[in-house]
């Protein structure tokens, strides 16, 4: 009796750990995949919920997958484009298949953040939360930097607005029309709020559905269909 207890005790390690390596083989799997695909310095952290393992692959029905991409390095000077961090989604509904290279998720939300200091870093002015404006909705305020030469004293306060992986500037009150700058601001801001900038360190295939005003930061939620992950 005591042998065939050790026998299933040793059974059980056996499957639990070849479980455990081919969970492991798909997460590094994936992890290579999404690091070579949109060229990241590092491998995204990547985990595969749910046990055992290789019941989820015998049905073709993973659960859960979440996933924590590396920071992006920012760009040096000014620059037309902004940069997104704390890049972190959950896919659901993943499919494997060609003997587990293939992973592909039929749904993926998620979150990411633009600090301030990469708003800033589109022109010669500090970024900052500004407070909230009408209904609640947080704002941005844009004063002149040292470098400017204007008085810090100035600001302007304007909402934001994504659509297609861009950020627009936009009044506070979410209208696209932004209020008057003063005279001295226009040089600085006039032709920042009139472009659109896009964002970098988002894979291409997460869309940005909404963003949320912070005193920390722009907050920004993600979503996508049908997420190649490995293949």
């Amino acid at each position: 009796m005591r042998r065939l207890v050790i026998a299933f005790v040793v059974l059980a390690v056996l499957l639990i750990g070849g479980d455990r390596l081919a969970v492991h083989f798909v997460e590094d799997r994936v992890a290579t995949y999404v690091m070579n695909r949109e060229n990241l310095a590092s491998k995204p952290n990547v985990e595969i919920k749910g046990f055992p393992f290789i019941t989820q692959v015998l049905s073709n029905d993973i659960g859960k997958v979440t996933m924590t991409l590396p920071a992006v390095q920012a760009k040096t000077g000014v620059t037309k484009e902004v940069r997104v961090e704390d890049v972190s989604v959950t896919f659901t509904d993943v499919r494997t298949g060609n003997r587990l290279k293939r992973v592909t998720a039929d749904q993926m939300t998620g979150s990411a953040l633009i600090p301030y200091a990469s708003v800033s870093a589109l022109g010669p002015f500090t970024a900052s939360y500004g407070g909230q404006a009408a209904k609640g909705a947080g704002v941005v305020s844009l004063k002149p930097d040292k470098k400017s030469g204007l008085p810090r004293t100035l600001s302007v306060d304007v909402g934001l607005a994504v659509s297609d992986g861009t950020i627009t500037f936009v009044g506070t009150n979410g209208a696209t029309r932004i209020a008057p700058i003063p005279a001295n601001l226009r040089p600085l801001l006039s032709s920042l709020v009139r472009d659109s900038h896009p964002v970098y360190g988002l894979p291409r295939t997460f869309t940005i559905t909404s963003l949320d005003i912070r005193e920390d930061g722009i907050h920004l939620a993600l979503a996508g269909r049908n997420v190649e992950m490995s293949r």
